[in-house]
Formats: structure tokens, sequence, C-alpha cells
């Protein structure tokens, strides 16, 4: 039984996902203009290998910047569950698969998902991107979409992973990435930092400082350390 309540939760989010989000329009938009950057979401990494949701999200961003849909892309994501930093592991693997350094821009603070977007479209402002999407699962982008319309932004797209585009990629094996350089000495889990109630509060954005000065959140690709 709760295994088919699941199945069903999945299938109905998904459902509204697909019909809220408009997917396939944000897709048609980028086939005739493409997107001047597209927000990554990072995800935890345990230090030895790479796991299924970091894979695909990373293969849908190859796709969109191999077809010319995206221009640049940023990663974001903090030190949030393991000592390793979401946004540099993606980039990091990112630049492995094919997308060059100059396209990728880290935002390596956000501790929740409504932070890898409220930061990352502050980090694209400042860039002046025009044309910005965010690209993940369907779920988490059912969520991030109401999070997007609750503070009113109404400039941003999304551009949800379709798995049929990402199955004729060759991006089987993992990457060979040196994850210490994005290993974070005295880390500290966010489970251990803040209580349940409190992480649900800035999960939904409540506890986002909305006048935050960006170019606190501003780290760039050529300040990696290769």
């Amino acid at each position: 039984m709760k295994y088919l309540l699941a199945v069903f939760i999945s299938v109905t989010l998904f459902s509204c996902s697909a019909i809220k989000h408009s997917p396939g329009k944000a897709y048609k938009k980028a086939t005739e203009q493409p997107y001047d950057v597209v927000i990554i979401p990072g995800f935890p990494h345990d230090g030895k290998e790479w796991n299924e949701v970091i894979k695909f999200r990373l293969l849908w961003a190859v796709h969109l910047y191999e077809n010319n849909l995206a221009k640049n892309f940023i990663f974001s994501g903090g030190t949030v569950h393991t000592p390793y930093n979401e946004g540099y592991i993606m980039a990091m693997y990112a630049i492995k698969m094919g997308i060059p350094n100059e396209r990728i821009i880290i935002e390596p603070n956000a501790k929740h998902s409504s932070e890898n977007v409220y930061y990352s479209l502050k980090v694209a402002e400042e860039f002046g991107f025009k044309r910005i999407a965010v690209a993940t699962d369907p779920i988490q982008g059912f969520l991030l979409t109401n999070y997007t319309e609750r503070i009113r932004h109404q400039k941003v797209d999304f551009i949800n992973l379709n798995p049929k585009h990402i199955r004729k990629y060759k991006y089987s094996d993992e990457p060979k990435i040196n994850v210490s350089k994005a290993y974070v000495e005295n880390f500290i889990p966010l489970k251990e930092q803040e209580d349940f109630w409190t992480r649900k509060r800035a999960s939904l954005g409540l506890d986002i400082d909305y006048g935050m000065p960006v170019d606190k959140y501003l780290k760039y690709s050529k300040w990696f350390k290769w």
C-alpha cells in the first residue's frame, strides 16, 4: 500500500509538473533562441562516485550545451550533507564532459533548493543574463516552480530533464575528477546545524536574506585551482 501511494504521488506530481512547467514549451523556445544561462541545482556527492541524480542532471546540461539550447550554466550548491561542495563537484564533472570552463559559473553557498534558485538568479542578474532557465528533474522542478511564483519572479523558465534526449549519450562511465578540490575542512552536516522545522522553513525560502549583497555569492570558474 505504501509503495502504491508513493507511486501515485510521484505520478501526480510529475503530471502536474509537466503541465505547469511546460518543459516542452521551454525546450521549443530554446531551439528558437538559446537561454543565456541555465541553473543546475547540485546534489550531495559522497566523495567516492557520482550517483544517478548527479549523472542525469549533468547529461542534461551537456545535451543543452551541445545542441545550442543554453550558452552558460550556473552550478549551484553548498557543502550541505557531505564535505564536498556540490557546486564545485558538478562544475568539475561538467568540464570533463565537454562544457568549457568559461561557460561555467559556480554558486557555492545554497543549502536548500529555494536558495539554489534565488542565489543563482541574483548571480545571473549580476552578469546581465536576460533569458534564464532552471534545469532539474520534474519533481524538484514542480516544487521550485511554486517557489519562483511565490517570489513573483517571472523571468525564469523551467526546461526540466527529459530522458529521451539523453539516451544517446556515451557518458555512461564516470569522468575522473579530483574530488579533493571540492572538499571542505571542518565540515558540519546541515542536520546538525539546523533542526527539522528550520530546514523546512528554509526549503520554502522563508529564511533567505532577500536584501543580500550579490558579491557575497559570486564565485567564478576562473577561481578553480586546477
